[in-house]
């Protein structure tokens, strides 16, 4: 995960976690996206954030139309939408590996690929 993923899922700014990196005399190397759909002015780019929104969307609300989870998450490309359900099987357990790292103590109470386990 890149530290912008990490920030958002910590709930911090991503210079943060910079910063926090640069305190321990690491330079992480990891790409800013998964996928990036588009081209350069209309880029929009599939991060492990973007994918857990997603996927919280497509669970939380299952009923509402694809066409209406896109506009709540104000998704540009459709197929940013298609490509992370397509491979959830392999984006969420990343996910799901992260959270356990960064929350030991919710290990039991995550459910899902996405941060909703908190109080």
């Amino acid at each position: 995960m890149n530290r912008s993923d990490i920030a958002y899922f910590l709930g911090h700014e991503s210079y943060i976690i910079q910063n926090r990196f640069n305190n321990l005399g690491k330079v992480p190397r990891f790409p800013n996206a998964l996928k990036q759909f588009g081209s350069s002015g209309g880029r929009q780019d599939l991060t492990y954030r973007l994918s857990s929104k997603i996927y919280h969307a497509e669970d939380l609300f299952s009923d509402e139309s694809k066409a209406d989870k896109i506009n709540l998450l104000d998704i540009r490309d459709e197929r940013v939408w298609d490509y992370a359900l397509e491979h959830r099987k392999e984006i969420e357990p990343v996910i799901l590996d992260s959270l356990k790292i960064l929350y030991p103590e919710y290990i039991k109470d995550i459910k899902g690929p996405y941060v909703d386990f908190k109080s």
